[in-house]
């Protein structure tokens, strides 16, 4: 009869581990009735399991696709740094003195910020009769981990520029380039997250673009970025709808194992630029007010009109 395998948590680990380090594995696996090839597995990865939760028992998952993405995805969760206050005040000083320098017209303040999606968006809930003891959920096909990215971009007077699917150095052009009010000599600004801080991306944007850059300050995404904070949330919301009727009723065709296929990127495109041209433009037009400018009030058409002072934080 086969042995019950038995599940260890990181700390029991990293105890073995300990010991194995001061009297050699074998004794460590007499000790602990562990066989000798687990443990040199576990001292393999000894780093690995310093930084994972003291109850967690297994080192899955899957590796970061988009490590960058991913990485500001998880802003929300991290603790703001002691001078972050310092820190958003002087990006706020900043966008106020390039737009009086410059004369920047609302809708050449421009955001851009990367979002991952997959092709699977099921729901956290479902509807159903009450009183039915067995609820089957059509709620995937399997592809919950098929991911891709999206770049959306927006200006401050609440216009949408289309929306791009895989982020790179061509978007500037085929999209920031082309946006309503675009010319080779009318200025603009162009706010972006800190890992788009490339010697490439700024004389791009310089040169052929005519566009000033401002970099959200590390570690502040979550309350400096407008597409983050309130923007792309309603535009997901939005597709995971389509996505769902989709799944209820839509046409759908099968592997020969007999699973649902996922949908057709086309489609999901079609349902990315319908939910993008659906979004309130209010949305934009207030977030970017108060993220920029002000806490409260509506930022005016005319650059003149801006005084530092005014529009800050009391």
């Amino acid at each position: 009869m086969a042995s019950r395998r038995i599940a260890y948590t990181t700390k029991e680990k990293l105890n073995v581990i300990a010991f194995a380090e001061a009297h050699r594995n074998r004794a460590a696996g007499r000790e602990f009735n562990i066989n000798e090839s687990n443990i040199r597995s576990w001292r393999s990865k000894r780093g690995s399991l310093l930084k994972m939760p003291k109850t967690k028992c297994a080192l899955r998952g899957r590796k970061t696709f988009f490590p960058e993405v991913e990485a500001e995805k998880n802003n929300i969760s991290q603790k703001l740094s002691s001078d972050h206050e310092e820190k958003l005040m002087e990006f706020k000083k900043f966008i106020i003195k390039q737009r009086k320098k410059n004369g920047f017209d609302l809708s050449q303040i421009g955001n851009a910020n990367q979002t991952p999606m997959t092709f699977d968006l099921p729901s956290a809930s479902t509807i159903t009769t009450k009183g039915d003891k067995t609820v089957h959920l059509r709620t995937r096909t399997g592809n919950e981990k098929n991911r891709f990215t999206l770049m959306l971009a927006c200006t401050a007077d609440g216009g949408k520029l289309p929306p791009y699917v895989i982020f790179c150095q061509n978007w500037l052009k085929t999209v920031w380039g082309k946006r309503p009010g675009a010319a080779p000599k009318k200025k603009s600004l162009l706010v972006l997250d800190a890992c788009h801080r490339s010697s490439g991306v700024k004389d791009l944007l310089k040169e052929e673009l005519t566009t000033e850059l401002a970099i959200i300050p590390s570690g502040l995404t979550s309350i400096l970025q407008p597409l983050y904070v309130s923007i792309n949330k309603p535009m997901k919301v939005a597709v995971r709808k389509m996505w769902a009727e989709w799944m209820a009723g839509g046409e759908h065709t099968y592997t020969k194992a007999g699973a649902r296929r996922k949908v057709e990127l086309d489609i999901m495109c079609e349902w990315i630029v319908k939910a993008w041209k659906e979004l309130d433009a209010e949305i934009i037009i207030n977030t970017c007010a108060v993220i920029y400018f002000h806490k409260y009030r509506k930022v005016t058409s005319e650059p003149s009109s801006i005084t530092t002072e005014k529009f800050l934080f009391k």
